[in-house]
């Protein structure tokens, strides 16, 4: 049977734990709205065996259920699932890794407790309402009008049509053609993702983009005070690197690792370069085990 532990409304949520040696520093994944853990994979790999790796499920994802209430499905509410994990792994504290969302949501676990978290990798994602810088904003605020007023039936058709078109190689093509995807980034790669649209929970999923729409961490970032590592993409259409050079300016001392041909999937297509970049990070900052030579990517 799969690990869970129950989130902060009771939702049962998926939970995997991967013990690393005594002493040694405890990595939580946390991942993006609509990703599995497959973006993680690089990272996993290069640091399995220096560090416990801590990861679960966002609720309505993978094999973790759709949140039982409005409010277990919010930003905050995923912060505190996060909290939970950490629980459940009997974590004190952690480096938090968040893509995308989960930026925003590593970012809302200083709110309430901040002395869990033991330092910082946000890796192309925001700080707050992510969808007004989609295509550097040029859309305005249709991402936000259509969020506010799509129908869940709409959401859950789209979410179903969406990852059998994509598993084809003209679309997925398409993707890399407009940035969405990196060029060199093959459909085998990419399809765990679009195979795991279809099964998303779309009540969860329109929750969790309407909460991200209006958070907002800008508040939090001046008062972090651990060791952080902000990477962004040269080529990411969703989150522009301007977002991360204001995130990591924010931020008191925090490194900014700036990736020139990383799209939003750049744990994918450029992971050697950002693995590379977080092992320097570690290392410069002194995080036990985790800061050895990582294992090669492959």
């Amino acid at each position: 049977m799969q690990p869970s532990f129950k989130g902060s409304d009771g939702t049962e949520l998926s939970l995997s734990i991967e013990r690393g040696p005594a002493g040694a520093p405890t990595l939580l994944f946390i991942n993006g709205l609509a990703c599995p853990h497959m973006y993680w994979e690089g990272m996993r790999n290069a640091f399995r065996g220096r560090a416990t790796l801590v990861s679960f499920d966002l609720k309505g994802h993978g094999t973790s259920d759709p949140a039982r209430t409005a409010g277990g499905a919010t930003i905050e509410g995923c912060a505190r699932d996060a909290v939970l994990a950490l629980d459940a792994a009997n974590a004190r504290e952690a480096v938090v890794l968040g893509f995308s969302l989960g930026c925003q949501i590593g970012l809302e676990i200083s709110r309430a407790h901040s002395d869990r978290v033991a330092g910082y990798v946000l890796a192309l994602g925001a700080f707050e309402m992510p969808f007004a810088t989609v295509l550097s904003g040029k859309l305005g605020p249709v991402p936000h009008a259509l969020i506010s007023g799509v129908p869940t039936a709409f959401v859950r058709m789209s979410l179903k049509w969406g990852g059998r078109v994509m598993t084809s190689g003209y679309a997925h093509r398409l993707a890399q053609r407009a940035s969405m995807v990196g060029k060199n980034t093959p459909l085998a790669v990419m399809s765990p993702f679009y195979k795991h649209m279809g099964s998303i929970d779309a009540g969860t999923w329109i929750a969790l983009a309407q909460s991200a729409r209006d958070h907002s961490a800008a508040t939090l970032l001046s008062a972090i005070r651990v060791p952080t590592l902000v990477v962004a993409g040269g080529r990411d259409t969703l989150t522009p690197p301007s977002v991360g050079r204001t995130m990591a300016e924010g931020i008191p001392g925090a490194d900014y690792l700036e990736i020139p041909n990383a799209t939003h999937t750049g744990l994918l297509d450029e992971e050697t370069a950002i693995v590379g970049g977080v092992h320097r990070f570690f290392e410069r900052n002194g995080l036990s085990r985790a800061a050895e030579t990582p294992r090669q990517v492959t």
